[in-house]
Order: structure tokens, then sequence, then C-alpha cells
């Protein structure tokens, strides 16, 4: 090993522990980028081109919907940089939907708070990325654009925090932590386009592809064998896979009337119902589950993406807007219940303009049709409330409308 590689080897071990435990702003305008230019981590920033990055790392610090939708600019990355290794940081919960991902080498777990994400930094120092890429447009809660300097990247992209005002003002200075941001408001993009307008920012040529999640023969087998040990000997005409949770209280269609929807699809059409959701949600849906032997509770008892598997034998999905939602759209014709209403601000994170299933199968987004006071152009509580407009009978009806056009195959797990 050369001098000059040797000392910047003990530099980095030497000043680890104190710069990482400084603040991005402290580190600023206290000397960040001298440190990262002293250890041969920023080199020349000018010039850039995707065609100089051989090692990439994507920091997609995000839940279990977002993942599903940024699907597609993984592909468009490997299709682009097919000789460079690209990594991708996620947090422990979504570990074992990204894992199988083959657009990517390597997947590295942040941990749930930025000292605990920090830790895992010298192995990434140790990489010497040319790019990182935070590919979000919408605020940054999740400490990505503090971890996507850190990593001492030679460039460093992302949406501006000019995109939107409250990011603007939650996110305040965060543009001076990357050197390739991406200035652009409107006009309103579904997430998916948004993460590939993203890619072309950088590089990327690829078109928009299908979502994917890649799953395994054991994913299939123990979903097989989860749903044939609860139906026992039954054999029902229709599954139905229902979503009752969300990440917000608000986007929460109330239970009770989850309930009356599932015993009219039971005695109409014999169905058998799937809940799917966290172990946060399962609380709830045992007491739905409670009112019929032909409900099953799966809420936390399965992984990711085994419940995508126990999902493609599903004939149709019916919830809220959350990550089972996103899953199901892979394979599933979708009746979705937003809290959001008709006409709201497209740009909020509820709005259906920004996240409504987009897989391949049909899909349906039953709104409010005005929003409810003292709510404008969003819903602004923090518990179910213009959601609450949205009565059984419409749900039925849309439901009734899909089941009816149901090709006969999706009426048999």
């Amino acid at each position: 090993m050369s001098p000059e590689k040797d000392f910047a080897r003990t530099l980095r071990r030497g000043l680890a522990r104190p710069f990482l435990s400084a603040s991005v702003n402290l580190m600023t305008k206290c000397g960040g980028e001298a440190f990262f230019r002293l250890v041969g981590m920023r080199k020349d920033t000018d010039n850039y081109s995707l065609k100089l990055c051989r090692r990439i790392i994507v920091i997609a610090l995000e839940r279990i919907g977002d993942t599903v939708l940024l699907s597609p600019f993984l592909k468009n990355l490997r299709d682009g940089a097919p000789h460079a290794r690209i990594s991708i940081v996620v947090t422990s919960e979504i570990f074992n939907l990204i894992e199988r991902c083959p657009y990517v080498d390597e997947v590295l777990i942040a941990g749930p708070t930025p000292k605990t994400a920090r830790m895992s930094l010298p192995k990434i120092w140790a990489m010497k990325p040319d790019l990182v890429v935070v590919p979000r447009w919408d605020i940054d809660y999740h400490y990505s654009t503090r971890l996507a300097y850190l990593t001492g990247a030679r460039w460093r992209a992302t949406y501006s925090e000019n995109v939107s005002p409250e990011k603007q003002r939650i996110n305040r200075g965060m543009d001076s932590l990357f050197n390739l941001t991406l200035h652009e408001r409107e006009p309103v993009y579904h997430e998916i386009e948004r993460n590939l307008r993203l890619g072309r920012f950088i590089g990327l040529t690829g078109a928009p592809g299908p979502l994917q999640i890649w799953l395994d023969e054991t994913d299939h087998r123990n979903a097989q064998a989860y749903l044939m040990g609860e139906l026992k000997e039954v054999q029902p005409r229709l599954l139905v896979g229902l979503g009752i949770g969300a990440s917000a209280n608000k986007r929460k269609w109330p239970v009770d009337r989850f309930t009356e929807l599932v015993k009219w699809m039971i005695t109409n059409f014999h169905a058998h119902v799937v809940i799917f959701g966290s172990d946060a949600d399962h609380a709830a849906a045992a007491m739905l589950a409670h009112t019929s032997n032909a409900i099953i509770n799966a809420c936390g008892r399965l992984t990711i993406r085994e419940s995508a598997a126990l999902m493609q034998r599903c004939g149709i999905f019916i919830g809220n807007d959350s990550g089972p939602k996103h899953l199901a759209s892979i394979s599933l014709p979708v009746v979705e219940i937003s809290c959001h209403p008709l006409g709201g601000d497209p740009f909020d994170a509820c709005a259906p303009e920004r996240f409504r299933a987009r897989g391949t199968k049909p899909s349906i987004v039953i709104q409010p049709t005005e929003p409810l006071f003292p709510c404008s152009d969003k819903c602004l509580s923090n518990d179910a409330h213009c959601i609450l407009q949205i009565d059984v009978a419409t749900v039925r009806r849309e439901v009734a409308n899909f089941l009816d056009n149901l090709q006969p195959d999706r009426f048999h797990p």
C-alpha cells in the first residue's frame, strides 16, 4: 500500500468517531469537504457522467409502497450502468422485500435512527462511491440527505428542496449537501414517473417498466402452506385480499364498514377474505376475523414476500392507501379507498395522482366527493375524517362491478 493510501486509511479510522457524531451543518461549515478531499473521496466533481460511476449507492429509507414503486427505477439504473457495482441502503423492515432484487449487487441496512445509520458509514467509505442517489421528490423525514452527504460520494443526486413550499421549509439547506439537484415542481407525476425523471436527470434512458417484486419458491411454498392451514378442508370460490391498515389514521376506513363489506362478499360471492398488514394491524383485524370463519387474519404472520405470494392467489384486493395495496397491484385488480377529496391538492402525499395503484391490472380509487369541514384541498385530520364520507354502499357497488367482470380463473386460489 502506498504511503498516501496508508495515510488516508489511518485518517479515516482515526477521525471516524468524532466525524460521525457531528451534525451535517457543522461539518459543512467546519471542513467536511476538506476532510473528504483529504482522504481522496470527493476528487474533481466537475464534468459529471454516468459512465464514470463505477460504484453507485441508492438510499431508499422508505416504506413498502415507496419501495415497490422504485422497482422500475432500479431496473433502469442497472440497464444504464451495467458495469457499476450498485448498492441500496434500506431499513431493516424493507430488507426482506428488496434482498432478492437482481438489479443491485448489495443491500445495506440502515438503523432506525441517524446514529445507528451512521454506524454503517465506515463500510461505505471503504467502497469509495462515485455516485449516491436519493430518489425522493417529497420531504425527507428519514435522514436520507444527511446519510447521502456522509457517504463521501463524488456526486450526490436528488430532487431539490425547492420542489414544494413544505419541503423548502422542512428540508431547508438540503441542496447544499448535493451537487446534482433536479428542480422540478410542475406538472404532477405519479411517483413511478418521478423516480424515472430523476433517472433521466442522472443519465438513464430506459422507458417505464412494470412494477416488480422478486419472490422465490420458498416464498410461494410458505404462502401456500399458510393458506391451506387456515382453509383446512374448505375450497372457497373466491379469495379476496383486504388491507385495513395504513401509515396514517386518516387513511383508515372504519373497521366496522370493512366488516359490513366483508359479510356482503361472503354471502353473495361465497368469498374467503385474507386480511394483510403488519403486527400493528393484527388486533383490529382480529376483531373483524371474529365475525366469520371465512376470514383469515394474516397480519404480521408472513414476511413481505410471503404476503405478496399469498396475494397472487387472490382474485381482487380491497383496501386503504397502504403498502399492501402497492404489493397487490403487481398482480391484482385493486379497489382503493382514499381519504383524499376529489379535486384536492394533487401534490399531497395522499393524492391518487401520485400514489394510486399502477400495476398491470385495472384499479379504481374511491374518494370523498368533497372535503369535510374544516379541511380544504386535503384531509388535515390526524384521525379518520374525510374518509368517513365514503359509505359501504358505494364501495360495494364498485367491488361488484369488478367481481362481475373478473376472469373465471381468478375465482379459484
